[in-house]
């Protein structure tokens, strides 16, 4: 019987209750997951085990999520990623893509849309415009 592939996935947010929440929902749905709270933990872990995909928060503590995938970069990481947000902003997404983003989700993100991001993300495809609409996914929402 083929064992199913196990995507591991690097969650970065300085939010203890959004990382918390992420990391166990993606856990729950069958992702291998690391997550991290800043900019440097996350520049140590994409070389330690190269993630199939990158879950970066825009604001981080010290610099920002995109500022960091560009580091990421420069240094020869190649994973995929994904960048959450709490702003609107279309400077953030034009410069999001032309980093290679694969998408952009606005905060609150409900958790179907998630799921279904990553869904698409882990396979390397950019998701649609206008993907993730704001809905509510409180962390009691899961088991």
């Amino acid at each position: 019987m083929e064992r199913l592939r196990r995507y591991r996935i690097l969650v970065i947010d300085d939010d203890t209750s959004t990382r918390a929440f992420v990391a166990r929902a993606l856990t729950l749905a069958g992702y291998e997951v690391t997550a991290v709270p800043d900019a440097d933990a996350a520049f140590a872990r994409v070389y330690n085990a190269a993630p199939d995909l990158l879950l970066l928060d825009y604001k981080l503590i010290g610099q920002d999520g995109l500022t960091l995938l560009e580091r990421m970069r420069e240094a020869g990481a190649a994973s995929p990623a994904l960048l959450f947000t709490a702003t609107t902003d279309d400077a953030i997404e034009a410069r999001a893509a032309e980093q290679g983003v694969l998408g952009v989700l606005h905060k609150p993100v409900g958790l179907d849309d998630l799921l279904a991001a990553i869904a698409i993300a882990v396979r390397g495809e950019v998701l649609p415009p206008g993907f993730s609409s704001p809905t509510l996914a409180p962390p009691s929402a899961l088991p």
